[in-house]
């Protein structure tokens, strides 16, 4: 979901974001259906969630990809917003017995790296596969899942540098 300058994919060479990507383990076909009828309802609406543009199957679990409008560039203020906007968002979308079959809740980065659709996944030799179950979102969409203001992504926020002009 991100690009990267240089050749290490750390979070401090991370560019831009091209999509926030969910990973949802212990998932099984109740979760599934689950999951997705609690799709396209009111954003205020408890444990509602956003529909995402792609979900990936990989094992046991899901990936969720909410691929963005526009690229969006992450100065540091941007990553630190966006890593606030992901764990609200995880919080909402993972429901012990629900929406999955792990009890604790798994916060990753906004960097955290997942499996290309098409390779296999050797833990239990399946494939990856993805379907497409919706359109590109904008971040206002997903901003309006978020269930606590202060963590929701403020692009025209100011970034200030620790670096004078000297």
């Amino acid at each position: 979901g991100l690009t990267y300058r240089g050749r290490t994919n750390k979070l401090e060479h991370a560019q831009q974001m091209n999509a926030l990507i969910f990973d949802l383990d212990g998932v099984g076909i109740k979760e599934i259906r689950i999951l997705f009828n609690r799709m396209d309802l009111k954003p205020e609406l408890l444990r509602t969630v956003p529909r995402p543009t792609y979900v990936a199957m990989s094992g046991s679990g899901l990936h969720l990809y909410y691929f963005l409008d526009e690229p969006i560039d992450l100065f540091p203020n941007i990553k630190n917003q966006f890593r606030e906007l992901k764990h609200d968002l995880t919080f909402r979308i993972w429901e012990y017995r629900e929406t999955t079959k792990e009890k604790n809740i798994q916060y990753q980065g906004i960097n955290q790296g997942f499996r290309m659709v098409g390779s296999n996944n050797n833990k239990y030799d399946l494939p990856v596969k993805a379907f497409k179950t919706g359109e590109r979102v904008s971040l206002e969409y997903l901003n309006s899942y978020c269930n606590d203001k202060s963590k929701m992504v403020d692009l025209n926020k100011k970034y200030f540098s620790k670096h004078t002009l000297k």
